[in-house]
């Protein structure tokens, strides 16, 4: 098809019809469509029918006249796309989505055009009947694809049942699983149980032995008693005797350990509060060094060839604190010495920063004035020293 030239910024008229899979021409579809237009896909010039409303387009018998205006597609090849929404109760939601893109063969260009009115475009939904799908209007081969979504939904819905069985047996298998934790907990709690009672068992048996060894110990003394009549029972009484000694032994060396464990207990106890206690004096004299703020005293100026040292007097508060300032200043019209000592150099105003070295927040700005001798005066009358000189300011 020979290819058709408009000119990129000029508005024109497309005349769209519809025809069959034979190739005939059929009636405007009663069913939404959309049409989009593009030269580059970041500019889409959209002519639909929605509802039955028209946009940007036409009815025109059996055809549609689409109406690009301003459409600032800019240059290229135009291609257009349709889009069908029709009735097929096959599909989930009974409507059927088909895209049928074609090359119009039109070319937007930067000249003047060759094509004058409508531009006839014929080739639109070159399969497509033009009316609202009926069963009888698919092949054997339509309905088995059509049918396929439907099959594939069923495989895919047997394999989850699929799953969902195994699931099922794997839930079992850990019911199972949790079954014999459970025995085996109930297990683990009678051994428990049963190892409780052997330790109440072997009380009651030391219990008894504490009984048995008072009784001996009883015996012993009686048999100290019988020590005469029995050399047997005084030999036995002997052995009870040095057992009870070795035991009272034991248990005296076992209380010596204990008091001398804690005996260290207290010491270590009474280091670490020591530490406390110090760590705590040392937290209170450092926070009495910290800077809170800063005192200024100076002179409103300065005369320049005056030998009489004039300062800046910096104090940190609170007065505890390291008292160390820095004295930054322009070197302008004077400067600061690190003690304070403002040097005159030249008539006018210096800028100084006072900052505290242990807390430079609370820097302070100050202006001082720099002025050539004048005669200092009392009312109209000259003043002069002691010596008679002239007073300067």
């Amino acid at each position: 098809m020979e290819t058709r030239h408009i000119n990129y910024k000029s508005d024109f008229v497309l005349r769209e019809r519809f025809r069959n899979a034979a190739g005939e021409i059929v009636p405007l579809p009663d069913v939404d469509f959309e049409l989009r237009y593009w030269v580059k896909p970041n500019k889409v010039f959209t002519a639909k029918r929605e509802n039955g409303v028209m946009t940007n387009c036409v009815a025109d018998g059996d055809a549609v006249l689409v109406i690009l205006k301003d459409h600032a597609l800019g240059e290229g090849e135009l291609k257009h796309e349709l889009h069908l929404a029709l009735d097929n109760a096959l599909f989930r939601d009974g409507i059927q989505n088909v895209y049928y893109p074609e090359s119009l063969h039109v070319l937007l260009w930067d000249k003047r055009g060759d094509t004058e009115g409508v531009v006839e475009c014929d080739t639109v939904a070159a399969y497509t009947r033009g009316y609202k799908f009926t069963f009888e209007d698919f092949t054997p081969a339509d309905i088995e694809q059509l049918q396929q979504p439907a099959r594939e939904a069923t495989d895919a819905a047997n394999a989850a049942a699929g799953r969902a069985e195994q699931a099922t047996l794997d839930a079992n298998a850990s019911k199972d699983a949790a079954d014999e934790a459970t025995r085996q907990t109930l297990l683990a709690k009678e051994q428990t149980e049963t190892a409780t009672r052997q330790a109440n068992a072997s009380k009651d048996a030391a219990d008894e032995a504490t009984r048995l060894t008072l009784l001996a110990k009883e015996q012993t003394e009686t048999a100290t008693r019988q020590a005469n009549a029995s050399k047997d029972a005084a030999d036995e009484a002997t052995r009870l005797t040095l057992l009870a000694k070795e035991q009272t032994e034991t248990a005296t060396h076992n209380a010596s350990e204990a008091a001398q464990n804690a005996d260290g207990y207290l010491e270590r106890l009474a280091a670490a509060q020591a530490m406390f206690e110090d760590m705590a004096a040392r937290a209170e004299a450092a926070s009495k060094d910290v800077p809170t703020g800063l005192r200024l005293v100076l002179p409103k100026t300065v005369t320049l060839g005056n030998n009489v040292a004039q300062y800046v007097r910096a104090t940190v508060l609170p007065v505890s604190a390291r008292q160390n300032v820095l004295y930054l200043g322009d070197g302008g019209a004077c400067e600061v010495e690190p003690d304070g000592r403002i040097v005159a150099k030249q008539p006018g105003t210096s800028r100084v920063h006072i900052v505290p070295t242990g807390a430079t927040q609370h820097y302070k700005t100050i202006y001082i004035e720099v002025t050539e001798p004048s005669i200092r005066t009392a009312g109209a009358t000259m003043r002069i020293d002691r010596q008679g000189n002239i007073r300067l300011t």
